[in-house]
This record gives structure tokens, sequence and C-alpha cells, in this order.
């Protein structure tokens, strides 16, 4: 391999030009261009051959290659942008006009299925002479390349990414161990926040895809749109508090893509699948007959027209026409039963006479007024005989903790690493053996509820003057859970909200919640004499549904 460096010409940050035969140049495996997960996933396995055919057939090399041989050679001031990868000269930018060269010096490199359909000039003499030789910036580090390159490709005279090659190239990226944040440094168009955005979303993709092309091995992920399905419809499945929402999903952190619990794989698996298929396995509805067909058809592909607008996907979730089996498969997931009617009650809909719940005898204990209007309040009794609101969710009741999020939380940060490790443990306990797991250890589960007031409120407090005078005045390594609660009431039923860092909505469920020491009490009682008070499912679920659950969550949402 030799290159020329070119000293006279004028150099770039962290790179040279040099001219190099063009025998000696490699087109980059791990290019943007490449967005079939096929390729991605076998990456050490795909030849340059393999690379070049790919370019014809998606990227336009044969067009580029008629343009290369009308100029005589390659045009304009654009230069290739390479590197020294383990003692190749690698190609990071301009492989479709590497491509288009390799082709026009050998036809032969293009496949006897595409040569008919894209036919490739016959080089002149000039044109060989040019090319054989090229003239390239080769960076000290492929770091270096990437502001440069990715910029380029929002330039008008340079060939954009489309919205899948944008997506795998943060994608590959994240795979190399590069962070969110220096993505986005290199980039220079979009924040760290926007690029973790998007390579959940094409994690996501390319999970669902890949379980398709299992089933339909000649799919084309080119074919395939990827912003519907991740942008619009997963977002119901995987959201909080949806109608559809598949509980014990949760997002791995290290990975930024969707994991369920192992129990639930296989189905999970069947649900992405038989979504997929709907999305990019399917013929697209071109002709108006196949149009006015199509809501009540399950041959044709979904469209984004389908989904877009509220309640428009739990609405053809509902319809079961458009992806028969899925609703079923969701209810399974969710361990709900499939009735005819009304099988899901939303916030809408559900009416306060059917949020009953069954309490048992202690301490605290729910009443029920009836209003002129025949209505009922839901309140709450503490230990002093007074009433409080209860300021439940008026969406259909989750079992226990099964849809608390946490998963945002950074695992990284030392101060959340008590918390999460006690949500993931309450979580889990709630959705083990098809949601029973907490019957079956109400104990347990107290303890972990317990625990996961005491983590959520040290979480909270730390960096106040609170937490720092409560530290103080303690030998423990931690504040007393007792004390913690009572601190912030105190400064709630006072009104000095700042001081314990909450605003005043918040501040006041928190009183609702607490005052009168009824839950802190009841949980104690479990704790320090489970043979006098043991918990049973009644009286878990109405802790958490009672506003205790709903509470929580809000202190966890702020934190990050």
């Amino acid at each position: 391999m030799a290159i020329l460096y070119k000293n006279d010409l004028p150099q770039r940050k962290a790179s040279r030009y040099a001219v190099v035969d063009i025998s000696d140049l490699f087109l980059d495996v791990a290019n943007p261009r490449f967005a079939s997960s096929t390729l991605l996933s076998r990456e050490n396995e795909i030849s340059q051959r393999d690379i070049i055919n790919y370019l014809v057939e998606y990227g336009e090399a044969s067009k580029l290659a008629e343009e290369i041989e009308q100029h005589n050679g390659l045009f304009g001031e654009d230069v290739m942008s390479a590197c020294i990868i383990d003692g190749q000269v690698v190609v990071l930018e301009g492989n479709r006009r590497l491509a288009a060269c390799k082709l026009l010096l050998d036809n032969s490199l293009l496949n006897e299925r595409l040569t008919g359909l894209y036919p490739i000039p016959t080089i002149s003499k000039e044109t060989r002479a040019n090319i054989e030789k090229i003239l390239l910036l080769i960076y000290d580090d492929s770091a270096d390349a990437q502001t440069y390159i990715a910029s380029k490709h929002t330039q008008p005279n340079i060939k954009k990414w489309t919205t899948i090659e944008q997506y795998n190239y943060y994608y590959s990226q994240f795979k190399r161990g590069k962070t969110t944040a220096q993505i986005a440094d290199a980039v220079g168009v979009v924040s760290s926040t926007e690029v973790e955005k998007r390579i959940k979303e094409y994690a996501l993709f390319d999970t669902i895809f890949s379980l398709v092309k299992k089933k339909h091995p000649d799919l084309q992920v080119e074919a395939a749109k990827i912003l519907p399905v991740v942008t619009a419809f997963m977002p119901k499945l995987l959201g909080k508090n949806k109608k559809y929402t598949l509980l014990g999903v949760e997002l791995d952190r290290k990975k930024l893509s969707y994991v369920s619990l192992p129990s639930q794989k296989v189905l999970f698996e069947e649900i992405l699948c038989l979504i997929g298929e709907a999305f990019f396995a399917r013929p697209e509805a071109k002709k108006q007959v196949e149009k006015e067909e199509r809501p009540n058809d399950a041959r044709f592909r979904i469209s984004s027209d389908e989904i877009k607008g509220a309640n428009k996907v739990e609405t053809l979730i509902d319809e079961d026409k458009r992806i028969p089996g899925l609703k079923q498969l969701i209810l399974k997931f969710r361990n709900e039963e499939l009735t005819e009617e009304a099988d899901y009650q939303t916030a809408d809909t559900i009416n306060q006479n059917d949020t009953e719940s069954k309490q048992p005898d202690s301490e605290m204990s729910n009443t029920q007024n009836d209003n002129a209007d025949g209505s009922r309040d839901n309140t709450k009794t503490d230990e002093s005989g007074a009433t409080q609101p209860s300021f439940a969710s008026k969406e259909k009741q989750v079992l226990f903790f099964a849809d608390f999020k946490y998963e945002h939380l950074d695992p990284t940060n030392n101060d959340n690493k008590g918390l999460i490790a006690v949500a993931k443990e309450i979580k889990n306990l709630s959705v083990a053996n098809g949601y029973t797991g907490y019957h079956k250890f109400p104990i347990a589960a107290s303890f972990l509820l317990r625990s996961l007031i005491e983590q959520t409120l040290l979480r909270h407090l730390k960096g106040t003057t609170v937490y720092t005078r409560m530290s103080s005045n303690t030998s423990k390594a931690t504040p007393e859970l007792e004390k913690m609660v009572n601190e912030v009431l105190k400064a709630c039923q006072n009104s000095n909200y700042q001081l314990v860092n909450v605003d005043k909505k918040l501040g006041d469920d928190f009183v609702a919640c607490f005052s009168g020491g009824g839950t802190k009490h009841q949980l104690n009682k479990i704790i320090h004499s489970p043979a006098e008070c043991q918990p049973n499912k009644e009286f878990l679920d109405s802790m958490a549904n009672g506003g205790l659950k709903c509470l929580l969550q809000k202190f966890v949402d702020e934190f990050t």
C-alpha cells in the first residue's frame, strides 16, 4: 500500500491530503448508508463486493458512475475522507463515489441480478487515468472525521442521508461505544437528548424488523418506513399508564433498548412481530378501491395516516381488524381477560361507583359518602377520624406497582442506586407469576413498599437544609423514615414548600397521603409486628391505588 502525502496542499485539522491507488481503498462496512439490519448484524462478514452492489441497488451508485464518466473523472472540490484502520485506508465519506469508480474500472463487480437493471457505462481512457489514483483526506482518527462527514450530508450538493440512514448513524456510533453527548457534538445539528431518542427508536425498529425478517427473509429494510411504528404506534404500548401499556417492559439504559421480563420474552416478541408484519411485510394499498377497503382489511400495510391523532392507535387495536389477534396478545401479556364489551375502562369512561375496593380491617379505612346526584366521594379516614380526600387515578387500577416507572433514572448516579434497586424489585414482585407475586408474599411486598417510600424521600431531600440538619442530629448513616416524613409534613402544613423542595400541589398530595400517620403506621406495624398485623392483596392494592403510588411516581418523575 502506497500513500503519497501532499504536503504542498493546505492542511485541515487532524488530517492530511494524500493520493492513494484506488485498489488500496476500502469501503466502510459501518457506513450509515447500509441501513439494513442484516448487514449491520453480520458486519464482519460483508465483502467489498456486497457493499458495492448494495450501493448500486439502494444508493444510486450506477447513476453516479454515469456522471463520473461524463465528466471524465471525479468532479467538483469534494474530496473523500478516510482513516487508516487495521492497516487499511478505509473511506468514511465518499463510499458512493468510490463504489462508482470501482465499478467503472471493473464491471464484473456488479452481480448478475443487478447487471440488467443498472447498466454501468464503458469507461474511457481519460476517465480511467483520472480515477485510478484518488486524492483524499486522511484523518488521524475516525472520530475526528465525524463532524465533517455528518455536516456534509445536510448540504444540498450532497445526497442526504435518509431518515433510516440518519438513525442508523446514531445507533451504529452508540454501538461502537460513543456516548449520546459525543455523537451530538460530532454531528453538531442535534442535541444529546434528541440523539438518545433516535437511538432508542432505531433500536426498537431494528428489533421489530429483525423478528419480521426471520419469517419473511426477502423483506428489504430500505422499503420500510421507520417513523410511524416507533414514533406513533409503539409509544402507546410502551408509554406510561396507556390503555394498552405492556406492563413489565423496561428500557435498558445501557443499551437504550426495551426488554421484557424473561418469562414474558416469547410473548413480547410475538407482539412485536405481529405489529412489524402489519407495518413492513404487507403490500401497500395503492388503488383507490384498496384504500377504501383498507380500514376493515388485514391484507394491506398500516399507513401513517391511520395512526395519527389522539386515540387512533387504541381504536385500531380495539376494532381488531387491521392487526387481528394483537388485542388478544396484549391483554394476555397484561394478564387481563378479554370480554366482548368494555374490557378496558379509561379515565373518561370509568365511574366512581365502580371503584369500590375491599379494605382489610385496619386503623385506616375507606368510607364512601353518597352525594345528592347519586355519585360517591372516595375518602380516607385516618387514626384521628378525620377524613382525607383520595387522589387516586380514575384510570383502570394496575395491580400494585406493576406500572411504576423508574427506568429513566441514571444508574451511574450513586444517589439513584438504592432507589433503582428497590423500585426494580417491587415492580418485579408485582408482575411475577401473572401479577400474583405480591399476593403470595404480602409481607415482603410491604417491606419493599416501606423501603420505596424511604429511598424516594432520601433521594428527594438530599441537598436540602432539612436533610443536612437531620443527618447532623443522628448517628445513623441516613435519617429515619419517620423523621423524614414528619419534616416534610411539617413544612407542607405550614406552607413552607420551598424548604423541602416541593410545589404546593405535590406538598398537598403528600399531606393527604401521610397526615395522621395512617400509611406509615400501617407499614410499621407489618414490619415490626407481622404476627399481629399481616397484610393481604386487598390491603396492598388499596395502599398503592389510594394515592401512595401516584405520589411516589410524581417524586420519581422529577429525578434524573
